[in-house]
């Protein structure tokens, strides 16, 4: 799917319609062409900013695009409004974040550290854990019965 797909199930096609007419008040369809350029515009940009290509199968970076695809269409339209302006600098600052990484993830309180196991390694087993293990005894016990 490409960038301008995603903003057309996303946004109204109302909206867009006033978006990429001009402002006509006779027009009743979505001028494509004029989404297409600015959906290639910030697909270019996205790679420009975040150094990854644009993937409509991810959806942070949907999240990021389709609201700069809207600051575009009202750029093509000459108004400077300061959410258009906004949403422009909120897409560039997202794209340096996930250029350097710092895209934030679920928030958890827990102090358990997530470890990523290479696909054909394993961890090295402890055994100090388990010197004291005898089969057939309580676990919770070390003393010898």
């Amino acid at each position: 799917m490409a960038l301008s797909d995603d903003v057309q199930t996303r946004i109204s096609s109302q909206r867009l319609i006033e978006l990429t007419n001009d402002g006509s008040p006779t027009a009743s369809t979505i001028d494509t062409t004029i989404l297409g350029n600015a959906s290639t515009d910030i697909a270019a940009d996205f790679e420009l900013f975040s150094s990854e290509d644009y993937a409509s199968t991810n959806a942070t970076h949907v999240a990021i695009a389709v609201p700069a695809v809207m600051g575009k269409l009202y750029e093509y339209m000459g108004k400077i409004s300061p959410l258009a302006n906004e949403s422009i600098d909120i897409f560039v600052v997202k794209c340096e974040r996930l250029k350097e990484g710092n895209i934030p993830g679920p928030v958890t309180n827990s102090n358990y550290k997530i470890t990523r196991e290479a696909a054909d390694t394993r961890l090295d087993f402890d055994a100090r854990h388990f010197q004291n293990y005898k089969p057939g005894r309580n676990s919770g016990s070390d003393e010898d019965e």
